[in-house]
């Protein structure tokens, strides 16, 4: 039945995130989050939560970690939904809890200027690098319809951390494109347990996949952002090949 999602805070955009000065709304309390996650886990139900400000996301660690003897032996895959601010403090607790940073590269470029102005410059914002440092499960995703649904974009913000003509934002917190394709491809199917059909290309895994017209791994970083999808192929036949069709590929292959 998929994930048992909650709210910790408001957002970035309307000043409502909850920060660790008291700032910002307060929807779910970190001890109520621990009670739900513990009935959520007598349900067999994995938790995800939304946190944005550094506070919120404290909460959200603490609730899991309180709660862990509940949800962890039963293998639950806990995740919090953009941890986009955080405390330096916060880096390390996701691996130790074993909990996922479930974020959106595209955030960080769409996000920059906001972020600078009501945050005041505070370096744990969008800090994807520094997650990945510490051991963190990074997962990445769209959030559809707030950001466009292109993977290939979020890639590119993940990369290059700018989706425009600007230099990059905060460029110390970009990921590699081989960890870009890891949280965009691998780790989702991971946290919807499908690891066994989605998510890599391997014998007896299910053929969702894409062709592209160059390796995005192997090609210069700012060639990124021209990387074109030459046919897609769901469960092992083709619903999209590019007219003209390139590398001999037709609908009919």
């Amino acid at each position: 039945l998929g994930y048992l999602k909650l709210f910790m805070d408001g957002t970035l955009g309307s000043a409502t995130a909850r920060l660790l000065d008291g700032s910002g709304v307060e929807l779910t309390s970190r001890e109520r989050l621990e009670e739900v996650v513990r009935e959520a886990a007598a349900a067999g139900w994995p938790v995800a939560v939304h946190a944005i400000g550094d506070g919120a996301n404290r909460a959200a660690l603490d609730a899991f970690e309180a709660s862990a003897g509940a949800w962890r032996p039963l293998g639950l895959r806990q995740r919090i939904e953009h941890a986009q601010l955080l405390d330096a403090a916060e880096l390390p607790r996701f691996a130790e809890a074993g909990v996922t940073a479930s974020v959106q590269f595209s955030h960080a470029p769409s996000d920059r200027d906001l972020a600078d102005r009501v945050w005041e410059g505070h370096q744990g914002a969008y800090a994807y690098a520094a997650l990945l440092g510490h051991g963190a499960r990074l997962a990445n995703g769209s959030d559809a319809p707030v950001e466009e649904l292109d993977p290939l974009k979020g890639i590119v913000a993940g990369v290059l951390r700018t989706l425009d003509e600007r230099p990059p934002w905060r460029p110390e917190q970009a990921v590699t494109v081989e960890h870009a394709l890891r949280a965009t491809c691998t780790e989702p199917a991971w946290l919807a347990r499908d690891e066994r059909l989605r998510g890599t290309l391997a014998p007896g895994m299910l053929a969702d996949l894409v062709i592209l017209d160059r390796d995005p791994a192997g090609c210069p970083p700012e060639e990124l952002t021209e990387v074109q999808v030459v046919a897609t192929m769901v469960g092992g036949s083709f619903t999209y090949v590019s007219d003209p069709p390139i590398l001999g590929i037709s609908q009919s292959s």
